[in-house]
């Protein structure tokens, strides 16, 4: 249709709009159930040739980039989309093409944190009423998580929880993040607890704004981290870290990967626990670990209604299991952990395998 239109009135004023909607019906077509991206991108480098000071100019960019992307061709999008920044600056499209780079940075990792944490900023300093710009300033605090700045990072989240204006879902995003980055913040081994109580107040200020929500389980569940940790300063702090933890695994709201997780944590206390005891009572808080371990590894007792398994709290929970029962000597139940470990998730076979014939070993040595 599009193209007898252009047969019936070449010399349209449309014209160039039809051939860009033509190059949009390619993006779309499929071959071997993939988009034509390379007929899309042929379309838009004629289109380009043919109509260059077009006011539709920018569009027919910023897609001829997206289609080299979808195509497989990164480098020459970042080249494209880095260009269009600095040729339309002002266009409605700029912004999504900063974002474009920035991510590219972003998924590279490693040093480019950096840039991507420039490039972040770049994009909600220069369009600050854009909709992404909140979204990227997020983004920029987590490419200085990356690279390990804190401080840069804390700055960014706590810019977001103080503005009003940002979206109380990203909010909340940013006080996890801020949180997190508290209770990684490097300031010396004196200051520790002081960051970690910091982070519990962070924390905190979740469950206080929605207490009957999931990311207030969630919260409480960070809270246990912070008190286990802050556990190695004051012995008291062990109480706070199980109940803290208890509040997850009797949450309505919290879900499977929350309450599994939760688990485990309550397991890690009774085993840092039992590590400052001896004999018997040493012995009793070893089996409470392995108890919340394995509540969390043999998933199907937990499992609400609609719920699906949450495989790696499940993978996490079953080697804690067993070496906890190897710990205990309990020989025959780390070998069942591990079978059940091999039956659950198929790629642990070969290191599982291992694992069973050591304990089988010791298991035939203590019976002689």
């Amino acid at each position: 249709m599009f193209r007898e239109v252009l047969e019936k009135l070449p010399e349209s004023e449309l014209r160039p709009e039809v051939e860009l909607a033509m190059a949009h019906t390619l993006e779309q077509q499929t071959v071997q159930q993939k988009p034509d991206w390379p007929a899309a991108i042929d379309v838009y480098e004629k289109w380009l040739g043919a109509f260059a000071t077009n006011r539709l100019r920018p569009q027919a960019e910023f897609y001829r980039a997206l289609a080299h992307f979808h195509a497989g061709n990164e480098t020459n999008a970042f080249t494209l989309f880095t260009n269009f920044v600095a040729q339309f600056p002002t266009n409605d499209l700029a912004p999504k093409a900063q974002w474009w780079v920035a991510v590219y940075y972003y998924d590279k990792g490693g040093e480019f944190n950096l840039a991507a944490e420039t490039s972040f900023k770049l994009l909600f300093q220069t369009w600050p009423r854009s909709p992404l710009a909140f979204e990227a300033r997020m983004m920029a605090g987590r490419a200085a998580v990356g690279r390990n700045d804190n401080p840069a990072a804390i700055e960014h989240f706590t810019s977001l929880v103080g503005d009003t204006n940002c979206p109380v879902d990203l909010r909340t995003q940013a006080l996890f993040a801020y949180g997190g980055a508290q209770m990684s913040l490097d300031t010396g081994e004196t200051n520790r607890a002081t960051n970690l109580q910091l982070a519990i107040e962070v924390f905190s200020t979740i469950h206080r704004r929605n207490p009957a929500s999931e990311s207030a389980a969630r919260a409480w569940g960070e809270i246990g981290n912070c008190y286990l940790q802050l556990a190695a300063y004051d012995a008291r702090h062990y109480e706070a870290s199980s109940n803290a933890f208890q509040q997850v695994v009797n949450s309505a709201q919290a879900g499977i990967a929350a309450r599994s997780q939760a688990r485990v944590g309550l397991g890690r206390v009774a085993e840092v626990q039992a590590g400052q005891k001896v004999g018997v009572d040493r012995i009793a808080l070893l089996k409470q670990a392995l108890n919340q371990y394995l509540d969390a590894f043999l998933y199907e007792k937990i499992l609400r209604d609609g719920e699906q398994p949450d495989w790696f709290w499940v993978k996490n929970a079953g080697l804690e299991a067993a070496r906890v029962a190897e710990v205990l000597e309990e020989w025959s139940q780390a070998v069942n952990i591990y079978r059940s470990l091999q039956k659950l998730l198929p790629p642990l076979h070969a290191s599982m395998e291992k694992r069973i014939i050591r304990a089988q070993e010791r298991l035939a040595s203590e019976k002689n």
